[in-house]
């Protein structure tokens, strides 16, 4: 049992130690004096998901500001992004799946299509093509590349940038966003099915290309994007329901928190 005082217990739930101790006062809490002061049972201490699923427009924003990168958000935004960068810093390791899925889903919009080997590797190199999720290169620098995925090396997982976004499509030969299916859960069968059938519909394999088809990841994002922010990513990564991936998500978070 891991043993929290009111204060902590107030900066895991984002509200003040006197509403700690009201909460403790009337049961909904539990709690033990030893001595004077009260402690808690970390685990007892869960913060309720925090309000509605962000925008994508300021999910954008504020996973930006966390990160320190563009884009600014609009000057009638920022307090409220600055509220909400503040409330991230106090999101705990064991809450991290919970909230940053919830907070961030509705970042982009998602597609996935399966392409040829050659042609997943061609995508992977345009610098246009911002990696994610489980090919973020960040996740190198973070955890060992021996307990990445296993399939992280093939599947293709990225962010497309609005300005981008339609030279990619057509520089690679990929079909229209509307062609690629709709969007899906990770996982379901209908996603790959469509993926499937819409990859072998609209795309001409080459004899080079010729083999097994790899699952392409992509999100459409509509701001201005030179870099995924380390949220998006991690969220990318949550979506997985993977343990492994769970932990590089967390992993991924706490390098942030080292930076200055």
């Amino acid at each position: 049992m891991e043993l929290v005082s009111v204060a902590q217990a107030a900066s895991l739930l984002g509200v003040t130690p006197t509403r700690v101790r009201q909460r403790i006062a009337e049961g909904s809490l539990p709690a033990e004096k030893v001595g004077r002061t009260w402690v808690l049972d970390r685990a007892t201490v869960v913060p309720a998901v925090p309000g509605r699923p962000l925008e994508a427009a300021m999910a954008l924003a504020v996973a930006a500001a966390w990160d320190g990168i563009p884009p600014r958000p609009a000057f009638w935004q920022e307090a409220r992004v600055r509220a909400k960068v503040r409330e991230i810093e106090n999101w705990s390791d064991d809450d991290l799946p919970r909230v940053v899925s919830h907070t961030f889903a509705r970042r982009a919009r998602r597609r996935v299509i399966h392409l040829p080997r050659a042609r997943v590797a061609a995508l992977r190199a345009d610098s246009r093509v911002l990696k994610s999720g489980v090919c973020d290169p960040r996740l190198v620098i973070v955890c060992e590349p021996a307990k990445l995925p296993s399939h992280a090396s093939v599947l293709l997982e990225a962010y497309l940038p609005w300005r981008y976004f339609a030279a990619v499509l057509r520089d690679h030969g990929l079909p229209s966003w509307d062609q690629m299916g709709k969007d899906a859960s990770p996982g379901s069968s209908h996603e790959l099915t469509t993926a499937t059938a819409t990859a072998t519909a609209t795309a001409t394999a080459t004899a080079t290309d010729a083999g097994t088809e790899l699952p392409v990841v992509l999100r459409r994002s509509d701001g201005w994007l030179e870099q995924v922010p380390r949220l998006f990513s991690m969220a990318d990564l949550l979506e997985r329901e993977d343990n492994i991936c769970t932990d590089a998500a967390v992993r991924l978070f706490r390098g942030r928190r080292r930076l200055p």
